[in-house]
């Protein structure tokens, strides 16, 4: 919803900015046209044309009766000015001198005449109009080319006039606020399920959204990917399902047989009446049939692990005695071995313990010491450490001395993890080359405990991170 009220944002902003840019287009435009259009029947502002012309009128005794007229020079300028005609008048209103004037004009004009041609038109001629001392100069345009207009008003309203335009600004722009916001809204209510839906989509919940107003085709899209998101969930589910229960049924057919082959395996390797030969073949094929009944367990635990299936047996128990005792049963085993085991605990651990299934941390423990021991058997050093990080969680490493771990086994493990988090199960060149088996089940056993399973940079070292607890006064039930 937080992007939802971003673009929504993002729209109010980027509207305002619009209409903004269009106003400044529109006054940008409309100032252009009025100095274009003043220009074009001027060449300037009507008051200094008339004036220019006026400064030409010229008076001498000898001509035009002495009467004023204007020069060749002002006839230049009136014509340049776009005027078709000109005259003047005398006080009386006689006309005095011409040029051009329509034939139809009157050579006489009463003062009525005057004042309605001043203002408006004479015989549909724009006019314009100059004094020059007692006498009056007019020009005239062609008809149909400007438009005139008299127009008055009170000289309280004209004061006020910016005012006006304040309270016309602020009026406007409390209802373009208002168009916009509704805009807006209208906008938001048609996004909000969309955004809503690709929320409960993020969580995996299967979407059915309105198909209707302005985001009809996203919500029929992000309907279908609903659908079709749920039916790959389903199938997945069935082939893991399907996995699990083929998994379960295997391990159960195969372990009344193999119990007879262990057996009978075992009867022949103790039989007197056997060469010592056969009975060492029997001891192979007791000693095989155990390997492949913990392969089967391995690959259930994993199974179950994987999907969540297998309970967790907790219960309260000392870190360090638990950890004393896994070393404790491989220095008794390794009589005859090239490897060794050192175990560093500091003093302060002995009061810390956890909550866990004790059982199946001692199964991923051993796996790991059994790696180090069956992939180094020219022999190493192992070492078992453990050192409080905090209050509440304590890391665990099982390091040797030996090759490390190879770094195609890292990928592999991490590739199947990932795979497994997901819900994806791809195969990889790499996790078919390698056989990691232990490894995941032991990571599996961690993540299992709301621990954390990493490598160390030198491949030699595993760290497990697990959730711990201080004894207090009661203790736990070891």
């Amino acid at each position: 919803m937080k992007n939802l009220i971003k673009i929504y944002s993002r729209y109010i902003l980027s509207a305002c900015l619009l209409l903004l840019l269009l106003a400044a287009a529109n006054f940008i435009f409309l100032a252009a046209s009025v100095l274009h259009y003043t220009s074009y029947y001027e060449d300037g502002s009507s008051l200094g044309s008339m004036g220019s012309i006026a400064e030409e009128i010229v008076q001498q005794p000898m001509e035009n009766n002495g009467f004023p007229f204007l020069s060749e020079e002002g006839i230049r300028l009136a014509e340049k000015s776009r005027y078709c005609f000109a005259f003047i008048l005398s006080p009386s209103g006689d006309v005095v001198w011409q040029w051009e004037m329509p034939e139809e004009f009157p050579s006489r004009f009463s003062p009525g005449d005057v004042s309605a041609f001043s203002k408006w038109y004479l015989h549909d001629y724009p006019v314009k109009t100059r004094r020059y001392g007692d006498y009056l100069l007019v020009c005239g345009q062609p008809p149909h080319s400007t438009w005139k207009y008299s127009i008055e008003f009170p000289e309280t309203f004209m004061k006020n006039l910016g005012f006006y335009f304040k309270c016309i600004l602020i009026v406007n722009l409390i209802l373009l606020a208002s168009v916009l916001l509704v805009a807006g809204y209208r906008f938001y209510i048609s996004l909000r399920p969309l955004a809503q839906g690709i929320d409960m989509l993020a969580d995996g919940n299967t979407v059915s959204l309105p198909e209707k107003g302005l985001t009809s085709g996203l919500c029929g899209r992000l309907n279908q990917t609903s659908l079709i998101l749920k039916e790959q969930k389903e199938a997945l589910a069935q082939r893991d399902h399907a996995r699990t229960e083929w998994i379960s049924g295997v391990s159960h057919d195969i372990r009344t047989p193999l119990s007879m082959i262990m057996g009978y395996a075992d009867s022949l390797a103790s039989s007197t009446a056997l060469s010592s030969g056969q009975q060492k073949e029997a001891e192979i094929i007791k000693q095989q049939s155990l390997v492949i009944k913990k392969l089967i367990e391995d690959l259930n635990l994993t199974s179950k692990l994987e999907y969540h299936m297998q309970p967790l047996r907790t219960g309260t128990f000392f870190l360090a005695p638990f950890l004393r005792s896994l070393a404790a049963a491989y220095l008794n085993e390794m009589s005859g071995k090239h490897c060794e085991i050192t175990l560093n605990i500091p003093d302060h651990l002995e009061k810390i313990y956890m909550d866990g299934d004790q059982a199946l941390l001692s199964r991923a423990m051993n796996n790991l010491i059994g790696n180090s021991i069956r992939h180094n058997p020219a022999g190493c050093h192992i070492t078992i450490s453990a050192i409080l990080l905090n209050d509440h969680v304590c890391s665990v490493c099982i390091r040797d001395s030996g090759a490390g771990i190879p770094e195609q086994v890292i990928q592999a493990l991490e590739e199947k993890t990932s795979a497994s988090g997901t819900g994806r199960h791809t195969t990889h060149p790499a996790s078919e080359q390698v056989h990691i088996m232990g490894l995941r089940i032991a990571k599996q056993i961690v993540l299992s405990h709301q621990g954390n399973f990493y490598f160390s940079t030198d491949r030699r070292g595993i760290f497990m991170e697990l959730p711990v607890m201080e004894k207090t006064m009661a203790g736990p039930a070891s």
